[in-house]
């Protein structure tokens, strides 16, 4: 079960991507959340297919990690492509590695901020821009957060947590000390 400053991580996870600079998130009244892009004006106002196209090219690497195939070369130069990741060797040579790009692997708990913009570029929609995909970004995040404060704040979590921390209590209600 996250805490609060996992939520906060996501939230800087997301700020970090998309250059945002001044932020306040609000988990329980997302309506309220403010944030501050520091895009060009260019960028803000590309939309559908465009704007996917943009998303991939900036900020593919960072959204999404390669799958190895395989060595392609190895060249003094390094072949840029976006399908194509190169290393250096100590001999001064480039090994040039082929991949395909896919959806960030791992934790999800950490990575579902991001389904948005995921499900964006698999089917773009017009008349949505980035400030659109980073405010249902935050969306996500709120909606996790007020589920999981709910639980928070429910009689079964508070028994649990009695029961797992083995509390005792006097007759008044205070908790024993041993």
């Amino acid at each position: 079960m996250p805490y609060h400053w996992d939520y906060d991580e996501m939230v800087r996870k997301i700020c970090d991507t998309f250059d945002i600079k001044r932020y306040e998130i609000y988990y329980l009244e997302p309506y309220r959340n403010y944030f501050k892009v520091n895009l060009d004006d260019n960028f803000v106002s590309l939309t559908g297919e465009r704007l996917a196209r943009k998303i991939w090219n900036e900020y593919g690497n960072v959204l999404f990690k390669g799958k190895y195939f395989g060595t392609l070369s190895t060249t003094d130069k390094p072949i840029h492509h976006p399908c194509i990741i190169y290393k250096k060797l100590k001999n001064g040579k480039y090994v040039n590695h082929y991949h395909s790009r896919i959806i960030l692997e791992g934790d999800d708990e950490t990575n579902f901020p991001f389904q948005p913009i995921y499900d964006f570029l698999n089917k773009p929609e017009e008349g949505v821009n980035i400030i659109d995909l980073i405010n249902r970004c935050f969306h996500e995040i709120c909606k996790a957060y007020e589920s999981d404060y709910e639980y928070w704040m429910s009689d079964e979590c508070i028994t649990s947590e009695i029961r797992e921390n083995d509390l005792k209590f006097l007759e008044d209600g205070k908790i024993f000390i041993y």
